[in-house]
Parts: C-alpha cells; sequence; structure tokens
C-alpha cells in the first residue's frame, strides 16, 4: 500500500509590522539626540503626542525645540511622582538629552513628548539632505 499522505505542516505568519512611512533612498544612519525629524515622517504614523506615552530610559523620543523644529532626544531619566509615604500621585516626568553634547531638559511630561512608532535605532534613518539632494 502506499505510504499515508499527511497534509503539510505550516508555520504560522510573523506578526505584521507597523504601518509607518516608506524610508526614502540613501544611505541610512540611527539619529542622535539634536538632529531633525526626516521629512518623510508623517505625523499620527510615524510620530505622535499622548498623555498616555510612557517612556523608557535609553529610548528615542521627538521633542519640539525652539527654532520650531522636531528633533531627535533621549530618554536619560524617568521622575516618578510620589507622596510623601511613596505612593504615585500622576504620571512620571522624564528628563530628555536635546543635544549630542549632552544638554538635556528636565521634568518633561508624556504629552510634551513625541512617541516614535518605527525602530529608529534598528532601522536607522535616511539624513533629510540626502533623502532631497543625494549624493553628490
Amino acid at each position: 500500500p502506499p505510504p499515508p499522505q499527511y497534509a503539510p505542516q505550516y508555520a504560522a505568519p510573523p506578526p505584521p509590522e507597523p504601518k509607518t512611512s516608506p524610508v526614502p533612498a540613501g544611505q541610512r544612519v540611527v539619529p542622535q539626540a539634536g538632529v531633525s525629524f526626516p521629512g518623510y515622517f508623517v505625523e499620527g504614523v510615524d510620530y505622535f503626542f499622548s498623555s498616555k506615552n510612557e517612556f523608557q530610559p535609553g529610548e528615542m523620543c521627538g521633542i519640539l525645540r525652539s527654532d520650531g523644529n522636531i528633533k531627535f532626544g533621549v530618554i536619560i531619566g524617568v521622575n516618578p511622582r510620589l507622596d510623601i509615604n511613596g505612593n504615585p500621585t500622576g504620571p512620571p516626568t522624564y528628563d530628555v538629552q536635546v543635544e549630542k553634547n549632552g544638554s538635556y531638559y528636565q521634568g518633561k511630561f508624556a504629552d510634551s513628548l513625541y512617541k516614535i512608532v518605527p525602530d529608529v535605532m534598528r532601522v536607522g534613518i535616511v539624513l533629510q539632505q540626502q533623502a532631497e539632494r543625494g549624493w553628490f
């Protein structure tokens, strides 16, 4: 008799990647504190505000700077708001490195920081000048 026939075994598909804007052609770099968001980032798709955002030390975020640009920042401290007994009294504040030289802002609330959707530390970004003009 012929050998028994078995149904082929299929692995479950991997979970979908978050929907983000396509990265243009060009050399990808890992962003650093103080670098402007690339022009292809779209608010609500690649980054967003929310008072419910939570950040971890070392996480990249976005912060609106006085020059009107949104720039990358790095969370360097999480400051819980506690009462005298050590019980939480509200959402934490965050210390954010805003320049490569180590300059930072203290006590920023989550609703003043942008949560970044793509894993820019893994995927990288294309610097705006490269995306617009290419290499010379």
